[in-house]
């Protein structure tokens, strides 16, 4: 890529993409099995795809400010490049906050892997939160007069932190959807259990006796 990170060998750019990916699968599959770890919840990994992606978008923009950051500076303020500049300040920043977002919602489902109904309405509000702020992203940083538009690191990492944070948001909905009708059936089940109450008359052929005797009357049946 050049020095905004526009692809000039796509080649050599995606082969290097490719190797990378595939270097990941297989240190975590060694990890797996020569460390004995246990595989986490797939939330983890979901917002850890997150913070991976968010990470190239804000190291994409950060580059290119250090590249034209002298420009920016010598830049009036309303002009192309202003504009550029400011554009690619805001992809940082919404690169930074989806990395922080992701990491503590990766920490959260690290020691909590079944959280409550209202932990998982918390995690799918900040993660609906998240896609709209990307949504938003993606119009100021891969529309024209943005840093992104030309395919590069940063136009593929705007549009995956968009996707994997609907992802998210789609995968926790179905999850409260689920949890909720689990809390559901399980008070149900147990108000029937409290309401009928355990049966400790047993029923016997002199139960009538019994019953006749308690009122002070005696029955006599021919």
């Amino acid at each position: 890529v050049d020095e905004i990170a526009e692809i000039e060998n796509a080649n050599l750019y995606y082969f290097t993409w490719a190797t990378v990916l595939n270097t990941g699968m297989l240190s975590s599959s060694y990890l797996k099995e020569h460390f004995h770890l246990k595989p986490k919840g797939f939330m983890v990994v979901l917002w850890l795809g997150v913070v991976k992606i968010c990470f190239v978008m804000f190291g994409s923009c950060v580059d290119i400010l250090m590249t034209i950051g002298s420009q920016c500076k010598a830049a009036e303020n309303g002009d192309d490049t202003d504009v550029f500049c400011k554009r690619t300040e805001a992809g940082a920043f919404f690169g930074f906050l989806g990395m922080a977002a992701g990491f503590l919602a990766a920490v959260y489902r690290f020691f909590i892997p079944s959280p409550s109904v209202k932990g998982l309405i918390a995690e799918s509000v900040m993660s609906s939160v998240l896609a709209l702020i990307f949504a938003f992203s993606l119009a100021m940083v891969t529309g024209i007069g943005g840093p992104g538009q030309a395919v590069g690191d940063l136009y593929y990492g705007s549009w995956l932190a968009f996707f994997a944070a609907l992802g998210v948001a789609s995968g926790l909905y179905v999850e409260v959807l689920k949890k909720s009708q689990q809390d559901h059936v399980s008070s149900d089940s147990s108000t029937i259990c409290s309401e009928n109450g355990p049966n400790t008359s047993a029923s016997t052929p002199y139960s009538f006796w019994d019953a006749a005797s308690s009122g002070g009357e005696s029955k006599v049946f021919v």
